[in-house]
């Protein structure tokens, strides 16, 4: 039997389960955006269930009966993305005549998944789709009218892309018409024991075994837990249990994270021969991002949340100590 408090009531629709009250306000906004026919842009760290709440906006608007087709928009190359979304017309050899994406979507949704990949030249043809309804095929000059419902995800801050010049202006204000801003989970834990029980609940049906129980050691492990994978990693480490068919799950179902990074003892003892400070101290600072990185799972948002800086210093830091995005360090660029 579980341990779970007593955590009713609570709303779980469509995959999505609320129960804080910024969640409750997102499931308001999800319903007043499905009767618009508007874009959507859903922004939060990856795992927080961006893609769900695009299934669950378009599930609940006219353009249910109609598809709706997930492009992502780090898959593919520059010069090969162009033809996956708006296809290929006359005169491009065998392939012409190709559907694109926007094709396949006609009447439902398109989904643009991580749209912060898609390179310039394509965000100004997405843009112009946005505001005349009309596309071009690679290869031919006639426009083609669709009426598609354009909807967009990003795990990185594109406040932060735009101002430096790595996403179009354009492009965002018209997606940000319908904003939708998703939280991590360490910044709502009353919803762990709630979706605790979700995920379990479907879980025991999909792999036909019963949930197994949550101690309550395990339920404060799992709330004391940082969650750098969100959602999905809640997800996923109950269905290990579940799908090895164990009686309950044991606190060390999440790793045990510590209060403090690791330093070495003689942090602060100045070598008898002297010491450059600013060498030093951006050994310190590259050392710390570097495990920052590695304990978030290379999420630089949530690496940055732990060093208590802003994206915008994080990334600056970034540059600075000549680090890649995984911590891994990149040769300075030649001036």
């Amino acid at each position: 039997m579980s341990s779970l408090p007593d955590h009713r009531p609570y709303l779980a629709f469509e995959g999505f389960v609320t129960k804080s009250q910024s969640s409750l306000a997102i499931k308001d906004l999800i319903h007043r955006l499905a009767s618009l026919p508007i874009p959507v842009l859903l922004t939060g760290e990856s795992g927080t269930g961006k893609t769900t709440i695009a299934h669950v906006i378009h599930s609940a608007s006219r353009r249910r009966d109609s598809p709706i087709v997930a492009f992502s928009c780090a898959a593919l190359s520059a010069d090969m993305e162009a033809a996956e979304l708006f296809g290929l017309g006359r005169g491009t050899g065998s392939a012409a005549g190709r559907q694109g994406m926007i094709d396949q979507a006609r009447g439902g949704t398109l989904l643009c998944e991580e749209v912060t990949a898609l390179s310039r030249p394509l965000q100004q043809k997405l843009v112009h789709y946005l505001q005349y309804g009309k596309f071009h095929r690679v290869g031919d000059s006639t426009p083609i009218a669709a009426d598609v419902r354009v909807m967009a995800t990003a795990t990185e801050d594109l406040t932060t892309a735009v101002s430096s010049n790595r996403f179009g202006a354009d492009l965002f204000y018209r997606l940000s018409v319908g904003q939708i801003d998703l939280s991590p989970l360490r910044q709502r834990p009353e919803e762990i024991p709630v979706l605790i029980d979700y995920f379990l609940t479907i879980l025991s049906q999909r792999h036909s075994k019963p949930a197994p129980a949550i101690p309550l050691e395990t339920l404060r492990a799992f709330m004391d837990y940082g969650w750098p994978g969100n959602v999905r990693e809640l997800e996923m480490r109950l269905e290990r249990y579940v799908s090895l068919g164990e009686a309950a799950i044991p606190p060390r179902a999440v790793p045990h994270l510590q209060t403090s990074l690791d330093l070495p003892n003689d942090l602060v003892t100045l070598q008898s021969q002297g010491q450059n400070l600013t060498d030093y101290t951006d050994a310190i600072e590259k050392r710390l991002i570097q495990q920052a990185l590695k304990r978030t799972n290379g999420n630089q948002t949530s690496a940055a949340e732990l060093l208590g800086l802003t994206f915008r210093q994080f990334r600056y830091k970034l540059q600075k100590l000549h680090l890649t995005s995984a911590g891994e360090t990149r040769p300075p660029r030649s001036k």
